[in-house]
């Protein structure tokens, strides 16, 4: 069985712990599957509309059952089909765009290019050390606060030109102040770039985000009225995919 809750344009399913399926026609709106023990299936539209998964009810899940949530998953949805087997069960899933990750450490490897499917976002949770390896198509990376810092990271492997990286759910950005909160800095023996969060009014995350590969540094900001900031980077070296033109 499968409970549905519709917020303006995007649906959600709420699952349980039986066999679940659903799929989505070219036709349906915006859908969002959470994770459930079982086994599942999940057919996304597979056109421009977005065929999204979840897994923080994996950590809901372990915690339900007095498992630590730690241990994250290996997501790799870079084709839009996978099989994901844990202990509790499979989920079979197909046009998969966008992916929201556990409290845990998670890989997540997204989307390339294909079809209509040009970009593709993706969230790697509220915690965990996490790796992003970037497919091909445009990706759109959401970083949430994490209260404790410590315990949470993200690298960002195959990161292009002007993607768009959003910092959200309450850093303390300031309008006044949000250019010079987000910081960029190059380690030259690591070959890395490093993204992080400082200022006496923010929530302090330094080397929150790290990005392999290049010397890249901030060549868009954006604040937004909810108090989240998304920024783009540049690697002069590097070619900016043609259709990376602005956040």
């Amino acid at each position: 069985m499968v409970w549905t809750h519709v917020f303006f344009w995007r649906k959600f399913f709420i699952l349980n712990c039986i066999d679940d399926y659903y799929h989505s026609d070219s036709s349906a709106i915006e859908t969002t599957f959470h994770w459930s023990s079982g086994n599942d299936v999940y057919v996304g539209p597979g056109t421009e509309w977005e065929g999204d998964l979840s897994f923080e009810t994996y950590s809901e899940y372990l915690i339900s059952q007095g498992i630590s949530s730690d241990s994250g998953l290996t997501i790799d949805y870079s084709t839009g089909d996978f099989v994901l087997n844990t202990d509790y069960g499979s989920l079979t899933a197909s046009n998969v765009t966008d992916v929201w990750g556990t409290l845990g450490d998670d890989t997540i490897t997204t989307r390339n290019e294909e079809g209509d499917i040009n970009d593709t976002w993706v969230d790697p949770g509220r915690g965990g050390h996490n790796t992003i390896i970037a497919g091909s198509s445009e990706d759109k990376f959401r970083i949430d606060n994490k209260v404790d810092p410590s315990d949470f990271s993200v690298t960002i492997e195959n990161y292009e030109n002007r993607e768009e990286i959003a910092l959200a759910l309450d850093y303390g950005f300031t309008e006044a102040d949000y250019i010079n909160q987000v910081v960029a800095t190059y380690d030259d023996d690591n070959g890395s770039t490093s993204i992080s969060v400082i200022g006496p009014d923010v929530i302090n995350h330094e080397g929150i985000v790290t990005l392999e590969g290049g010397n890249f540094v901030i060549s868009e900001y954006i604040y937004y009225d909810d108090g989240d900031v998304a920024i783009a980077l540049n690697d002069a070296s590097k070619e900016t995919p043609s259709d990376h033109n602005s956040i």
